[in-house]
């Protein structure tokens, strides 16, 4: 709590299992679609689970790869708090996205789900449409990211196979105690940690829209 952890990779916080499922009868989703050759229900999250999490609204009878005693998750649901997503493809891409979460319920956990999902883009690249896509919308640079991926790296993210995620994706975060001034003082940590990102490398996290460290011009000579 009140510090920032270490960097996880993506496979410690994470499994992604691609958009369709196929590996449970019991999801409670009411749509069907067709993806990458598969059709059925979409999972929940669009195939992110965070490991942590014991009832997961599909998949939750597979098991995870490793084990929660072999490889503890250091997420839980409901952990609020901010967060540093990193993408790193060596010599040929990287970006980044600092943010925050206030919400209770799922806290970081779905932030997270939520920027990777967008990253993903399924309907820039499908007849899938963002309506089916449930709970996220585009925005203009997590699409742009996930075309450059996609088309000029030749990556599709999307599938499970390629091992994306697990192989590019690490992320770190700072856990704050839930309290009457809790909002206050993430908003507050996210500020000082733009502004200490655009101190160190020059310019603030490529996927992030909004400058959240008005008010800083001026104050330097």
């Amino acid at each position: 709590m009140n510090e920032w952890s270490e960097w996880y990779p993506f496979s410690t916080l994470y499994e992604y299992y691609g958009l369709i499922d196929d590996l449970s009868d019991n999801n409670r989703s009411t749509k069907t679609l067709t993806y990458l050759g598969k059709t059925g229900k979409p999972h929940q999250d669009d195939g992110f689970r965070l490991r942590s999490n014991p009832s997961p609204a599909s998949a939750a009878s597979t098991p995870l790869k490793h084990s929660l005693e072999s490889l503890p998750c250091p997420l839980e649901k409901g952990d609020i708090g901010c967060y540093w997503i990193k993408i790193a493809i060596p010599d040929q891409l990287e970006l980044n996205y600092i943010g925050q979460c206030t919400e209770r319920t799922w806290g970081i956990s779905k932030r997270l789900t939520d920027h990777f999902r967008k990253l993903c883009a399924i309907p820039d690249s499908s007849e899938i449409s963002w309506e089916q896509i449930r709970g996220i919308s585009p925005t203009k640079r997590f699409s742009s990211a996930s075309q450059k991926i996609k088309v000029d790296l030749g990556m599709d993210l999307t599938d499970p196979k390629t091992a994306f995620f697990e192989r590019f994706v690490k992320v770190k975060f700072i856990k704050v105690p839930a309290s009457k001034t809790a909002d206050k003082k993430i908003h507050r940590i996210e500020g000082m940690a733009l502004a200490a990102y655009k101190a160190q490398f020059g310019l603030f996290p490529e996927l992030n829209d909004k400058d959240e460290t008005i008010g800083l011009e001026g104050f330097l000579p």
